[in-house]
């Protein structure tokens, strides 16, 4: 015979202490008391309780008789646990109902007063939304102000590599999560994405600075290089100024 597995009571979950009246709070906490005591019953009895009780049990002799033969004891003289958890469901099951009783009870209490008083919560939200919507308002200006700066310091950086090299390119602010390879990181967490950043930035740079070199063609051209390119060529270019 399948055990029907035993279930809790289903709370609902009401807002913030500060919103809601105090006949209201005392309501939750008594439903909050009896939840608790339906726990704890569960809980301490769970041994009775359990869906799969019978098998449960059943292990439990089973591991008895072994150890009494192992010790030379006679293994029918021991107590069965099958037999005390059978004669005890009846009434665990039982005291059960009482305890799941009145935490339903308690949590209908709740949430009919509830809805009762639901309405009188809004002129108190309103007003604490017209706040907070202020509050985030200056929050991410300041939150864009900040990207704004480190976007500018990231400007300079990419500036002063970039002219450490070819020098190209003119100053301006860029995205604050430009890294050095002038790709965007890929995180999509801004905090993760400007700490990747920063530690990117950090590790030393190695300039790639313009050289001026001469064709040993015979031809006396002269151009300019990234050092790593003229490197490249070889004996086909002489390095003539740095």
């Amino acid at each position: 015979m399948n055990e029907q597995i035993l279930h809790g009571v289903d709370r609902t979950t009401l807002p913030p202490a500060e919103y809601l009246p105090a006949q209201l709070m005392e309501l939750q906490r008594a439903a909050d008391a009896a939840d608790e005591r339906l726990d704890d019953f569960d809980i301490e009895h769970d041994d009775i309780l359990a869906a799969n009780w019978r098998q449960r049990a059943e292990a439990v002799d089973r591991a008895a008789g072994a150890k009494a033969v192992r010790d030379g004891h006679d293994p029918l003289k021991l107590r069965s646990e099958v037999e005390r958890v059978t004669k005890l469901r009846p009434a665990v099951l039982g005291a059960r109902q009482v305890f799941y009783a009145e935490a339903y009870a308690a949590e209908n209490a709740l949430t009919r007063a509830y809805r009762a008083v639901a309405a009188s919560l809004e002129p108190k939200a309103i007003k604490e939304l017209r706040a907070r919507v202020g509050a985030a308002e200056e929050a991410y200006a300041a939150y864009q102000s900040a990207l704004d700066a480190v976007g500018e310091t990231v400007g300079v950086l990419a500036h002063a590599r970039d002219w450490q090299s070819d020098g190209r390119r003119d100053w301006g602010p860029v995205s604050p999560f430009v890294l050095p390879n002038g790709q965007r990181s890929e995180k999509n967490d801004p905090p993760s994405a400007l700490r990747e950043g920063l530690a990117a930035w950090e590790v030393p740079h190695r300039p790639d600075p313009l050289v001026t070199v001469e064709s040993l063609s015979g031809n006396g051209v002269r151009m300019e290089l990234k050092r790593s390119q003229a490197v490249a060529l070889g004996d086909s270019v002489k390095i003539i100024s740095d």
